[in-house]
């Protein structure tokens, strides 16, 4: 999830003339600071989609969640729509290792990468 909103917040920056490094730095400093935040968005900004997990495997294992929330009435609208952006991922990129993948579905979305020098 945190790939998602992260990816989607930086491109939205990138979008409105802002530097993504700088934004980066402004949200890991926010009460949005995370992990994530910290270790990959170095690899988003190469274009690396950390290729050592399988989308497929990501599918697997939100959905796995996404079902465990259903059986125990759970509210999981957030991680649901998360689930559904990798699902897509995996249908218009197919069953290849990048467990960032949802941010290049994103940036297709966006008609741009993210990218910074």
């Amino acid at each position: 999830g945190q790939a998602a909103a992260v990816t989607e917040s930086l491109l939205l920056g990138q979008a409105m003339g802002l530097d993504v490094r700088a934004l980066r730095d402004t949200l890991a400093q926010s009460a949005g600071g995370s992990r994530f935040i910290d270790d990959s968005t170095e690899a988003l900004f190469r274009g690396d989609y950390m290729e050592s997990f399988a989308l497929s495997r990501c599918v697997e294992e939100l959905e796995t969640l996404t079902g465990l929330a259903k059986e125990t009435g759970s509210p999981f609208e957030i991680s649901t729509h998360v689930t559904d952006l990798y699902k897509e991922a995996l249908t218009e990129l197919g069953d290849v290792d990048g467990e960032l993948l949802v941010a290049k579905l994103l940036e297709t979305r966006a008609g741009h990468l993210l990218r910074s020098p």
